[in-house]
């Protein structure tokens, strides 16, 4: 009895083995290019005399991902956020001073996807970046400042269909390069990503 199960198991192994195995073979490494664009930003950013936080709309970034799994890729991803006063483009008369941050960053990310819900899938990810932020305030004077940073970065990221998507990107910066110290900023977004382009590589 004893070796009739062990046999058994065995078996269910085997069989497990050889359709991932399978599945493994079959999957065609993708490249895909896709498009972004962050609609609500928030920043944070660490002053001499006092810490910042400031919201607006308005970014876009590219990406490249590359498939190497069927429910793994990895993420190169550049673009440029601001705090615009409008979810579009728009002139604006500051008569009382005014407040804005910009930062142009590069992420690289590993990427997983889930499928919690019925068809749909939910994609995470994690990495690091590099972040260049420009801040400028005036009221009675002009403060401004210039920081490049690098840190860690997270996402999560929900498929509406099969070419969009909604995505939440979180990212901390840690260290400071231009005074060589460790020092907090982040900068966060909600963005609509759109794919492109999709290209079927070699299994």
């Amino acid at each position: 009895m004893k070796s009739r199960i062990v046999f058994v198991l065995l078996i269910t192994i085997i069989s497990i083995t050889r359709l991932w195995a399978q599945s493994d073979s079959t999957f065609k490494k993708t490249v895909s290019v896709l498009i972004s664009a962050p609609w609500l930003n928030a920043y944070f950013l660490t002053q001499n005399s006092s810490n910042t936080s400031v919201y607006g709309f308005i970014g876009f970034a590219g990406e490249l991902n590359y498939h190497f799994k069927h429910k793994n890729y990895f993420v190169f991803k550049i673009g440029n956020t601001f705090s615009s006063k409008f979810p579009f483009p728009a002139s604006v008369h500051h008569a009382r001073g005014y407040e804005k941050v910009e930062s142009i960053f590069i992420n690289l990310f590993n990427c997983h996807s889930i499928t919690p819900f019925v068809r749909k899938s939910m994609d995470y990810g994690y990495g690091i970046h590099f972040a260049r932020y420009s801040y400028e305030k005036t009221q009675d004077d002009l403060v401004s400042a210039i920081k490049n940073s690098i840190g860690i970065s997270s996402m999560l990221r929900f498929h509406i269909f099969t070419i969009c998507s909604v995505g939440l990107s979180y990212n901390p910066s840690l260290y400071n390069l231009e005074v060589g110290k460790l020092e907090y900023n982040h900068f966060t977004n909600i963005e609509l990503v759109f794919k492109i382009i999709e290209k079927k590589s070699f299994k």
